[in-house]
Formats: structure tokens, C-alpha cells, sequence
């Protein structure tokens, strides 16, 4: 359960800078989900370690990190969709690594 994950998953409170210095020294990819200027999410490598940054679903990506990325993706919206909440896209993102990283 998503509680259990709670107590198993390693979590860190810090700034954005913080968090950008700590994957950069530790040789991250870091992927961002935004519309401007990206590709498809199947397109990027999962394979390497990385990082997926996420916007808030009322403001999107801050320009912090849109300007940081090392890789832009999106996810494909089909008919008059045009976005997906935040959790979902996370999981989709999430899968796609975890599916390129098993083969």
C-alpha cells in the first residue's frame, strides 16, 4: 500500500537548488514533464540513473527547473484532453523507466 512505501522509501526535504546540486554531484539525468519544447516520454532513456521532475498541476513546472532540464518530456494527449493529473502522469513516467530498465 502507498502507506507502506511511506516507511520504506528513503524522502528529503530541501530547496530546489539543494535538490539540483545533490542530483548533478550524484551524475542524475533529470527529466522534466512539460509541454514547451519536449518530446515523448518513450523517447527519453529510463535506462541511466535519473530523476523525474513534476510541476504542481495549477502552475506547471517552474521555470527553475524547466531551465535546468537535461531532458523535456511530455505525454501524448489524444481528442480534447489536454492534460492528465499529476499522480497519474507521474505513474505513466514512472512505469515508462521501470519498463526500459527491465527490457
Amino acid at each position: 500500500s502507498s502507506l507502506g512505501g511511506f516507511f520504506t522509501n528513503q524522502i528529503a526535504l530541501c530547496s530546489s537548488s539543494e535538490a539540483y546540486d545533490w542530483l548533478k554531484k550524484n551524475k542524475l539525468t533529470i527529466h522534466t514533464a512539460q509541454l514547451q519544447d519536449s518530446d515523448f516520454y518513450y523517447k527519453a532513456n529510463f535506462k541511466e540513473p535519473c530523476a523525474i521532475v513534476m510541476g504542481t498541476e495549477s502552475l506547471g513546472l517552474s521555470s527553475y527547473w524547466r531551465e535546468k532540464s537535461d531532458s523535456k518530456i511530455r505525454i501524448p494527449m489524444m481528442g480534447s484532453l489536454d492534460s492528465l493529473n499529476v499522480s497519474v502522469s507521474t505513474a505513466i513516467l514512472c512505469y515508462e523507466a521501470v519498463r526500459q530498465r527491465k527490457g
